[in-house]
């Protein structure tokens, strides 16, 4: 994400929000993803990445069980995990 708002003069792709959003599964249409942060031009032509990773306990089929927001003041990037890995919380935040 962070490469993709470089190459795009610091805009991100749409969606992302500074609520935490679920990130679009890579393996459901566009079309699938209402209410869902879609990532797709990250994943097109494998530049940024080649698909949305999903975590294993997810819940919703057309999500991938991730997710993204922005802070607007301090222009960084969190992603998590919805639910704990064996007690931990899984969060980046760049």
């Amino acid at each position: 994400l962070k490469q993709y708002a470089v190459d795009h003069k610091g805009d991100l792709p749409a969606g992302i929000s500074a609520a935490p959003v679920e990130i679009c599964s890579s393996s459901v249409a566009r079309t699938s993803c209402r209410g869902l942060a879609d990532l797709s031009v990250i994943t097109r032509d494998g530049q940024y990445i080649g698909a949305i990773p999903s975590e294993p306990l997810k819940t919703k089929a057309n999500g991938a069980g991730y997710l993204v927001s922005r802070d607007d003041v301090t222009k960084r990037l969190t992603v998590s995990a919805q639910f704990p890995e064996e007690g931990f919380t899984i969060s980046k935040t760049r």
